[in-house]
């Protein structure tokens, strides 16, 4: 604990904050402060994590206790659970007089306070806000563009003076042409009087704001001043530049596009035009019903008889739901969805189609419509609602929350199967919503191909423009001339490659309408890739497929689009696909580069075992994905060891490697992510099993974790030793060997013959609790050695030790290799100390990355018998049997 005096002279506001680094200001600890009065033991306060990170942070503008009249106080700093050290700790202490304008507190008449007295900076020298844009409602948009959050924890004010009743849109972006946000923004909204209204801190694009009147209440402004505050979320980093934009529109007036029942509205669209859905006057044209109770199941639905019918509905009491029937013919189809009527939602909704028998699920939707509402769609999203039999269906409206309730409009359209519904049937390959052709969906809702491929072909880059509107589906006609494996992948850009949008990728037979496969995000980000070295339906025999690409829900468009396609023939090497004896196939048929021109494995380096360590150097992971692989040829059964390093002779590690194991047919034995040094890798044969290996060829692949980075240099070491012999470094058990220290040198706790010596207590089963403990034999002041095994599966093994009259301190470590105490060897252990009645003392599970073992002290102990338990650290046990040793040392 560190314990600072502060000393005040007249009533103050302490500031105070911990941190582990100063430039820049950071945290990798977790610290807790409080605040004691003069007499060191009456607490005023404490603070977890308020600060950075894990740091702590005192603010009187939210710690009442941070308010200090003259006086001697007391902060002390600790790690939070007292059970870690932290390597650098600093304290920031400030203390403001109380009562001055810039002090850093809001009193008085103060309508601000930003810690100084200068203008210009959104905080006058009075303390009175300076706004950082001036907006008047009800108005037109207005932008106030180029602004920023710097320095960090600035909070930028916005005066809104409304004249007459409005509603406010307030938006941020990044940039307020193009929509874009790549920062997070919290906008709040107060009166004059400093009274927050309303908050909101991710409703607009990405981490960005909106403050919308369809959804948010508060919106809705009386004459008067307000204030917009806007701020880094977090108020703990900078934005370089924000734009935020405002609108606003009278209230109680139809066509503003707020839904206002108060004054009579049953919709309001944002215009006064006729024969749109929403009349001159806000009320509902064309057929509607409305939800009347009992109509919780299909007996009792509210039954809807036209196309584009309204359900005006309400989901109250919590739990509610409400049923409306259907009918429609042989091949016919449903599309149902909700929001406000305006067109926002007004709760978070759920919508079931149910089939004729009223039980039998046919499609279901969430979130699929606007914000939160639900959407179900038919054809290819919502399959089971298009070509149906014929009969009634019923759709069911419920909250997806049992706890929510609130207003709904329910859309309703259904038909018979025809040419330019939108939805896609049976014998159709494509449906636009119209019999336009020369729009990708001909007049007989067949495909119009934007681009045709012949196959086997080279790399062709095709600008397919746009997806837009977003249920635009855009086709590409496959010509297969001779038996080929198909390549294809979606990009909204080319220079370079990425993709910010999520497209959707099908492939059809001839008839386009026989689905053979599709894939949404294995591409780059959320885009599509259809590769057939991993898709066994992309190898294509002669003739013609169609490849169609869509906007993954057909709810967004795509502005940009293009996709990337080429065709190998089958049954030849360089086509990227392993086929018949090939050992591999990168495409091309270029020697020295992993796979050579017979597509058979060419290894980076081959190593002899049992035989000398050897050293690969200088290695690389470049381009990124590549894999290194090295031959490994076994003459005899043998025990081999691998290890990867950025620098085998220091021994140091800045990379992260994962190696994997294979026998000569392509079987994985084993693999290692993290064993090695930090983020290296490492086959130990003391702890890996897999590393004992018979006769044979090996393969060994060292590749970068998760195969998205490049490696500019690694070594890899390999090493091996001859199996069944004592002092080869692997206990073995088979052959009579309790203990392997590497050597057949006797004295120094494992003998010549790989048997125990000196002060060494095994364990003897059962063992898995006080009552059954082994005794260690320590009763007296000293060290005591025992030693047991960790079965598989969930296994403990107990101990007992006696400290003598007087008492005593114990110290406990576990270690792998007898006779080094230091070297932990690869085990996870966790111990745990008792005394005689049962109750923990203490615990301990790492002594700290990347030494696992487990190590505690713990006293002055009374006189009496005490209990150790050591387990493996997961309590659903080890995959398999590790030895331990642990240290028991009384003083």
């Amino acid at each position: 604990m560190i314990t600072v005096r502060v000393d005040v002279a007249a009533d103050a506001y302490l500031f105070a904050e911990t941190l582990t680094s100063t430039a820049p200001a950071g945290c990798n600890a977790d610290t807790r402060m409080r605040l004691y009065a003069a007499d060191g033991v009456t607490q005023l306060g404490e603070d977890d994590a308020d600060g950075i990170g894990s740091c702590s942070l005192f603010d009187p503008n939210t710690d009442a206790f941070a308010q200090l009249a003259a006086g001697t106080y007391w902060v002390t700093v600790e790690e939070d659970g007292r059970n870690a050290t932290i390597a650098s700790v600093f304290l920031a202490l400030e203390a403001t007089p109380v009562g001055q304008c810039g002090n850093r507190v809001v009193e008085g008449t103060e309508q601000c306070d930003d810690g100084n007295g200068q203008a210009g900076d959104g905080c006058d020298a009075t303390c009175v806000i300076e706004p950082a844009g001036i907006y008047a409602a009800p108005g037109g948009p207005q932008t106030f563009a180029m602004m920023s959050i710097d320095p960090i924890g600035e909070q930028d004010l916005y005066r809104i003076d409304v004249s007459a009743t409005a509603y406010l849109r307030a938006e941020t972006f990044v940039d307020s042409v193009a929509g874009t946000c790549d920062v997070d923004t919290y906008i709040r909204l107060f009166d004059s009087a400093g009274t927050q209204l309303g908050i909101d801190d991710d409703g607009g694009v990405g981490a960005c704001s909106l403050i919308d009147p369809n959804t948010d209440g508060f919106a809705r402004l009386d004459p008067g001043t307000y204030w917009l505050q806007v701020e880094e979320y977090g108020n703990n980093g900078l934005i370089a530049r924000y734009d935020v934009v405002f609108s606003s529109v009278a209230a109680d007036v139809c066509g503003n596009g707020v839904l206002e029942t108060a004054v009579g509205e049953a919709c309001d669209d944002g215009n006064t035009t006729l024969g749109d859905g929403c009349s001159p006057t806000c009320q509902v044209e064309g057929p509607t019903v409305v939800d009347t109770e009992p109509n919780d199941d299909a007996a009792n639905a509210v039954v809807i008889t036209t196309s584009g019918t309204l359900g005006f509905g309400a989901v109250s009491p919590a739990g509610d739901e409400d049923w409306y029937a259907v009918t429609v013919p042989a091949g016919g189809w449903i599309r149902a969805w909700t929001d406000d009527g305006a067109g926002a939602c007004p709760f978070d909704t759920f919508l079931t189609l149910t089939s004729t028998d009223g039980a039998t699920l046919a499609a279901s939707d969430d979130d699929d419509g606007v914000g939160s509402c639900s959407f179900i769609r038919p054809g290819t999203l919502d399959r089971g609602a298009a070509n149906l039999v014929a009969g009634t269906y019923y759709v069911r409206v419920r909250a997806y929350s049992a706890t929510t309730t609130g207003n709904y409009v329910l859309h309703v359209e259904f038909g018979a199967p025809a040419c330019g519904n939108q939805v896609e049937e049976v014998g159709e390959q494509c449906d636009d919503g119209n019999t336009v052709a020369g729009d990708g969906c001909d007049a007989a809702c067949a495909f119009e191909p934007a681009f045709s491929f012949t196959a086997p072909g080279a790399v062709q880059v095709v600008d397919l423009g746009s997806i837009d509107p977003a249920s635009e589906v855009i086709a590409i006609r496959i010509n297969v001339s001779t038996d080929a494996y198909l390549f294809a992948e979606t990009l909204t850009s080319t220079a370079p490659e990425g993709c910010t949008s999520d497209t959707r990728m099908r492939l059809y037979a001839a008839d386009g309408t026989t689905q053979l496969g599709e894939d949404d995000a294995d591409g780059v980000n959320s885009c599509s890739g259809i590769y057939a070295d991993v898709d066994g339906f992309a190898a294509l025999s002669a003739g013609t497929y169609w490849l169609t690409i869509e906007e993954d829900n057909r709810d967004a468009t795509v502005a940009s689009l293009f996709a990337g396609l080429f065709a190998t023939p089958v049954g030849q090497c360089g086509n990227f696909v392993v086929e018949g004896t090939e050992q591999c196939d990168d495409g091309n048929g270029t020697a020295g580069d992993g796979c050579d021109a017979t597509c058979q494995i060419e290894a980076v380096g081959v190593y002899t075992a049992p035989g000398q360590p050897q050293t690969f150097a200088g290695q690389s992971i470049d381009p990124v994905g590549e894999q290194d692989l090295y031959r490994i040829d076994v003459t005899a059964t043998t025990y081999v060891r691998v290890e990867t390093f950025d620098d085998a002779t220091a021994g140091t590690c800045g990379i992260d490697t994962v190696i994997r194991l294979f026998d000569n047919t392509g079987t994985e034995v084993g693999v290692d992510d993290e064993g090695g040094l930090n983020s290296c890798s490492l086959i130990d044969p003391s702890v890996d099993t897999f590393a004992r290996l018979a006769p044979g060829t090996y393969w060994l692949q060292v590749e970068d974790y998760l195969n998205n980075s490049l490696i500019p240099n690694y070594d890899v070491v390999f090493s091996s030793a001859p199996v069944d012999v004592c002092g080869n470094g692997v206990t073995e058990p088979l052959i009579g060997e309790n203990c392997d220290d590497g050597n057949t040198t006797a004295g120094d706790g494992c003998d010549a013959t790989c048997r125990f010596e000196g002060n060494l207590v095994l364990e003897t089963e059962p063992n898995g609790d006080a009552t059954t403990a082994n005794a260690s034999g320590l009763s007296a002041l000293g060290s005591q050695t025992v030693g047991g095994v960790i079965a598989a599966g969930g296994d403990a093994d107990w101990w007992s030790f006696v400290v003598p009259a007087g008492g005593g301190t114990v110290d406990l470590l576990t270690y792998g290799t007898l006779g080094s105490p230091t070297v932990c060897g690869g085990i996870d252990t966790e111990i745990w100390l008792y005394d005689s009645t049962g109750t923990q003392l203490a615990n301990n599970d790492d002594i700290g990355f990347p030494n696992y073992c487990s190590a505690l002290t713990n006293g002055p102990l009374a006189a009496g018998t005490y209990y150790v338990r050591v387990e493996y650290y997961d309590p659903f046990g080890a995959s398999s049997d590790f030895a331990y040793y642990m240290d028991i040392t009384l003083q």
